[in-house]
């Protein structure tokens, strides 16, 4: 009976190693996101994967902006001295393909740490036809 725990518990302890060695290296392979734009203020990129395609028209989409010390900077000014530690947001969107409409369905600014700084209201941030672009690159 002790042989046959000594066995088991390299066999056990063999397995939770290999679990937690795939569940740590997820980030080098998880989240492919696809660089989309950029401004002197932000870099842009999107990310869908097969879990957020709802329906066959409809597609859930994450949307980054990695921004620059310029638009820090212009965030600052319009927002106040809570972003002064800025760093990306995330937007999840909303496209249903054949009509074209989209949603913003909220957005969180974040500092270089992963920490939440504030929460919006989900509101399309960007121009129509910045918008346009991206619905017709998802949908296509």
């Amino acid at each position: 009976m002790g042989v046959t725990r000594m066995k088991s518990l390299p066999l056990k302890l063999g397995i939770v190693f290999l679990g937690l060695s795939i569940l740590g290296s997820g980030h080098a392979w998880g989240a492919d996101w696809k660089f989309f734009s950029s401004t002197d203020s932000y870099e842009v990129s999107y990310y869908v994967s097969q879990s957020h395609l709802l329906y066959k028209t409809t597609i859930r989409l994450w949307v980054k902006l990695e921004y620059t010390e310029k638009g820090k900077a212009d965030y600052i000014k319009q927002f106040g001295k809570d972003y002064k530690n800025l760093s990306y947001s995330l937007q999840y969107w909303e496209i249903d393909c054949p009509s074209r409409r989209q949603r913003v369905l909220s957005i969180n600014h974040y500092n270089a740490e992963g920490d939440v700084l504030n929460t919006e209201p989900a509101k399309n941030p960007f121009s129509k036809s910045f918008t346009m672009s991206l619905v017709e690159t998802i949908c296509k």
